[in-house]
């Protein structure tokens, strides 16, 4: 015989099926292209995004030269924007792939800033978190002022003579002249250096023997720029 069959006895019954015949009799089940991806559940579209914001909200004291950023661990950053106590708007910038912000600019001393994060959840969901934080007052803060040698003041923007000589102005006595060395700097090390004439807020700090502090070169001139803060 052409066909050949198989008989099972299954709880006293007997089944015959016919292994080269399935017209009506048989039900063919697809498997899944990716079983990860069947056993993945989906993300309900209430999810939020899942954010991490720092420093901490509420938190005080904070030294504003400290790390400020705004992260999304699921869901991605759609608007980011960071004020202080004044209402001025701090610039920042997000990252590439909406994940992270920070400020581009620097902080003050003393200001609460305030955060607005709007975001959206791994499924599109929008969501809104608002935090602050207060950075530290310090007890006292020193001023300093950008000087020629004959006491002249040095104009943020101008252009200067290479042979110039910057003198950085305290509006108090220097006590610790190793620390005020390391809080000025240039933008391109020309080969000058900085060094403290002496503690007294008449003549405190100057770049020595020619303009190589706090400058770039500009058309075979100097140009004047504001030492690190």
């Amino acid at each position: 015989m052409a066909a050949t069959f198989a008989v099972l006895a299954v709880l006293g019954g007997v089944v015959v099926s016919g292994s080269e015949r399935c017209v009506h009799g048989c039900q063919v089940l697809a498997a899944p292209r990716d079983l990860a991806e069947a056993q993945t559940p989906a993300v309900p579209a209430s999810t939020p995004a899942m954010l991490s914001v720092m420093p901490a909200p509420a938190a005080d004291k904070v030294n504003p030269s400290s790390p400020v950023v705004v992260s999304a661990t699921a869901g991605t950053l759609t608007d980011v924007t960071m004020t202080n106590d004044s209402g001025k708007v701090v610039p920042g910038v997000l990252t590439p792939d909406h994940t992270a912000w920070k400020p581009t600019g620097p902080l003050g001393y003393g200001r609460t800033y305030t955060m607005k994060v709007l975001a959206r959840g791994p499924a599109g969901m929008p969501s809104r978190q608002e935090s602050s934080f207060t950075t530290v007052s310090p007890s006292k803060q020193t001023q300093v002022y950008f000087e020629t040698t004959d006491g002249g003041l040095l104009q943020d923007g101008a252009t200067y003579g290479v042979g110039a000589v910057v003198v950085a102005h305290f509006d108090e006595d220097i006590d610790d002249k190793a620390n005020a060395e390391r809080h000025l700097g240039h933008h391109e090390p020309a080969g000058g250096r900085i060094v403290v004439l002496d503690r007294r807020s008449d003549r405190a700090l100057a770049a020595a023997e020619v303009l190589r502090a706090g400058h770039h070169r500009d058309g075979g001139r100097q140009r004047l720029w504001h030492p690190a803060r």
